[in-house]
């Protein structure tokens, strides 16, 4: 008996050893992809700065040309053909750093059928000719708040790991639609708040996934692929969760999947939406008196910058690094109203760079440029505080429109005063009533007259 169990327990002892020596190889193997994970994400950002800087020049100087062009010129084809391809290079960029979890998120109010719009063509690339494609789409869908390209992201990674669970053919349908969770129904979801949601199906007729894939699906490492590979569904996840939605899916073996995506529904109205080919903007009304200090290492972008500025009437100071920028500061006689600044630079950058200006410049306001990504930029501290950031590549619209956005606050802060002023000439009564001292120009003004 006693034989029996020193051989019973030498037994369990050995299969624990090996339990646990199996489990140490798992998480040796999962350290090393997060490493390998970590250095890809390092090198895209790096290559994202500088690919972002030539790209920002490309679609610069296209749409410089298209807009001297008449509708009929021979020359506006092959145009647009390179700012389709650079624009399409800028969306590769974000692709890579979406992947490697380190883009730059640019929330905005989205239609999500503009979104399945956008991507129909490639979808039925994905799809064949052996996969049909359903797309049903709310008429009446509602807005919701997030990054229109990251929202492609998902979709196109849905839709390609539906595809390889259909190898002999099925049928895909993506729909959207509008939905309501009472409370009850949010209760039976972990960490669901009831409300007003939009809703992306994706539905498959492929060979389904059992209990197990099913709640691993979303893991970083877990993958049924070749190693190296699976970690599109991690990302939607991340994309989904950053929206402040939620997941749900429905698979069982040989009976497809259904992969629904929760998206909080947004009410706000008045921000602009995600949409390709706006209007030209109006010319800004600030523009005429307004001097711009533009601080960058690449000539190109920093030749670019100024043109489209000095055409929209600003005044244009240049500076090639930091300690550029703060000779000009110091020799200029006139006021500089903005910086806009690179943020990685040789030199002065970032933080210190606006610290230093504002000691000589106490007034003037700060908007950053780069192609390097949020993790550098945010999480390293280098832009500070409550400082305007503009992604490259930008096009000559968007850099004018948030130009004029930064300004507009500085132009905008005497109006309240003189709005006083003039209906005090109308009710001379009003000159009894003592001036709210958030529109006091001194601390002894009454009111504006």
């Amino acid at each position: 008996m006693d034989l029996l169990t020193v051989v019973s327990a030498l037994s369990a002892a050995a299969i624990e050893q090996q339990r646990a020596v199996a489990l140490l190889r798992q998480r040796e193997e999962r350290v090393v992809q997060s490493q390998q994970l970590d250095a890809l994400g390092q090198l895209a950002g790096g290559l994202a700065h500088e690919f972002n800087n030539l790209l920002t020049v490309v679609i610069g100087y296209s749409e410089r040309l298209l807009a001297g062009l008449a509708s009929n010129d021979p020359s506006r084809a092959g145009i647009e053909q390179i700012k389709t391809a650079g624009g399409r290079a800028a969306g590769l960029t974000r692709e890579l750093l979406t992947f490697s979890r380190r883009q730059t998120v640019q929330p905005v109010l989205v239609d999500l059928n503009r979104v399945v719009e956008q991507t129909e063509r490639m979808l039925y690339w994905l799809a064949g000719e052996r996969i049909e494609l359903v797309l049903r789409r709310e008429p009446y869908l509602r807005k919701i708040k997030a990054d229109c390209g990251l929202l492609k992201q998902a979709l196109l990674h849905l839709a390609t790991n539906a595809k390889e669970a259909m190898p002999q053919g099925g049928t895909l349908t993506i729909e959207t639609a509008n939905v309501e969770l009472e409370r009850t129904a949010a209760r039976q979801r972990e960490g669901v708040q009831p409300g007003l949601y939009v809703v992306l199906t994706v539905r498959d007729t492929g060979l389904g996934m059992d209990a197990e894939t099913r709640a691993h699906m979303f893991e970083p490492f877990f993958t049924t692929k070749e190693a190296g590979k699976g970690l599109g569904l991690a990302a939607v996840y991340g994309i989904v969760r950053q929206c402040g939605g939620f997941i749900e899916v429905e698979s069982a073996p040989q009976e497809g999947t259904t992969i629904r995506l929760y998206f909080p529904r947004i009410n706000q109205e008045g921000e602009e939406t995600v949409s390709e080919g706006a209007a030209a903007i109006a010319h800004p009304a600030v523009s005429e008196t307004a001097t711009i200090l533009v601080v960058d290492d690449e000539p190109g972008v920093r030749e670019l910058v100024r043109i489209i500025l000095e055409e929209y009437g600003y005044t244009v100071l240049e500076a090639g690094h930091g300690e550029e920028a703060l000779q000009v500061c110091q020799q200029y006689a006139g006021s500089i109203h903005l910086l806009l600044s690179d943020v990685i630079m040789p030199g002065l950058i970032g933080a210190p760079l606006v610290e230093r200006v504002k000691a000589l410049r106490p007034s003037v306001k700060v908007l950053f440029m780069s192609g390097y990504t949020d993790d550098v930029i945010g999480d390293r501290g280098m832009l500070g505080p409550g400082v305007l950031f503009l992604q490259k590549p930008f096009t000559p619209q968007a850099l004018i429109e948030k130009i004029h956005d930064v300004l507009r606050s500085r132009a905008e802060r005497g109006k309240p005063g003189r709005v006083l002023a003039i209906i005090v000439r109308l009710f001379p009564w009003l000159r009894r009533i003592s001036l709210p001292a958030t529109l006091r120009r001194s601390p002894t003004e009454s009111l504006p007259f």
